[in-house]
């Protein structure tokens, strides 16, 4: 009977499966080790990307920062820049107000015959004005006139009316110096008093206003006996 020692042959199968498992495990270190490796620069990859894009983010957020201090100090100075063109609005305003104002004034005088003004006062914002008509009419149409014909009086105020009398011919005299002033006005283009009625004409040659009075009456009490010496006695 034929005995066969098998033990060195089990013994290097058995390492021989050991060598290879050592190869295989050693194979399998290599390939995670560089899986590892691969995985780990595609994070640093990625994580210097985010980097760059979180660097790149708070750039723009600094410059959107700058850009809103840019727009609040815009904002503020078109915010001065509507207040000066405000300003410059109501003076402007102011300025060609009363321009306006006297025009509109001046033609509706020109227009309104019977009617002539003596003293213009303004403040607080109102404008009073103080004259004289021939008939309590030509007042009413006279404030009718700036009512509805000027956007510069607005629901203008009778103040108060007083009768005067200023004599016959002296009231005559007033008259016809205005219409002899408006009449050659309009045909010539030149006064023929310094300012109508007439005694304004005086008062602009420097007479005083009492001088104007007094000669006045004079001239009232000579029409007067001019008037009692025509009459005929029966």
């Amino acid at each position: 009977m034929l005995r066969i020692n098998l033990l060195p042959t089990r013994a290097a199968k058995k390492h021989e499966v050991v060598r290879q498992e050592l190869l295989a495990s050693g194979v399998l270190l290599v390939v995670v080790g560089v899986g590892l490796y691969l995985w780990s620069r595609s994070v640093d990859s990625e994580k210097s990307e985010m980097e760059s894009r979180l660097a790149a983010v708070q750039q723009e957020i600094a410059q959107l920062k700058q850009d809103v201090v840019r727009v609040e100090d815009f904002k503020k100075k078109a915010e001065i820049l509507e207040k000066k063109i405000g300003v410059i609005k109501n003076l402007y305003t102011q300025r060609t107000g009363p321009a306006h104002l006297l025009d509109d004034l001046s033609t509706i005088l020109n227009e309104q015959h019977k009617v002539w003004l003596v003293k213009i006062v303004e403040g607080g914002g109102r404008l009073s004005l103080e004259g004289v008509a021939m008939e309590h009419e030509n007042i009413s149409d006279f404030q009718l006139a700036l009512e509805r014909r000027s956007k510069y009086f607005s629901s203008p105020v009778l103040g108060g009316v007083k009768a005067v009398d200023r004599g016959g011919g002296v009231m005559v005299l007033e008259t016809v110096s205005v219409v002899t002033q408006v009449v050659s006005f309009k045909l010539t283009g030149k006064r023929v008093f310094l300012m109508a009625p007439l005694h304004h004409h005086f008062e602009k040659k420097g007479w005083p206003e009492p001088r104007v009075i007094v000669r006045f009456w004079i001239v009232s009490v000579l029409l007067a006996l001019v008037s009692l010496s025509s009459l005929k006695l029966r």
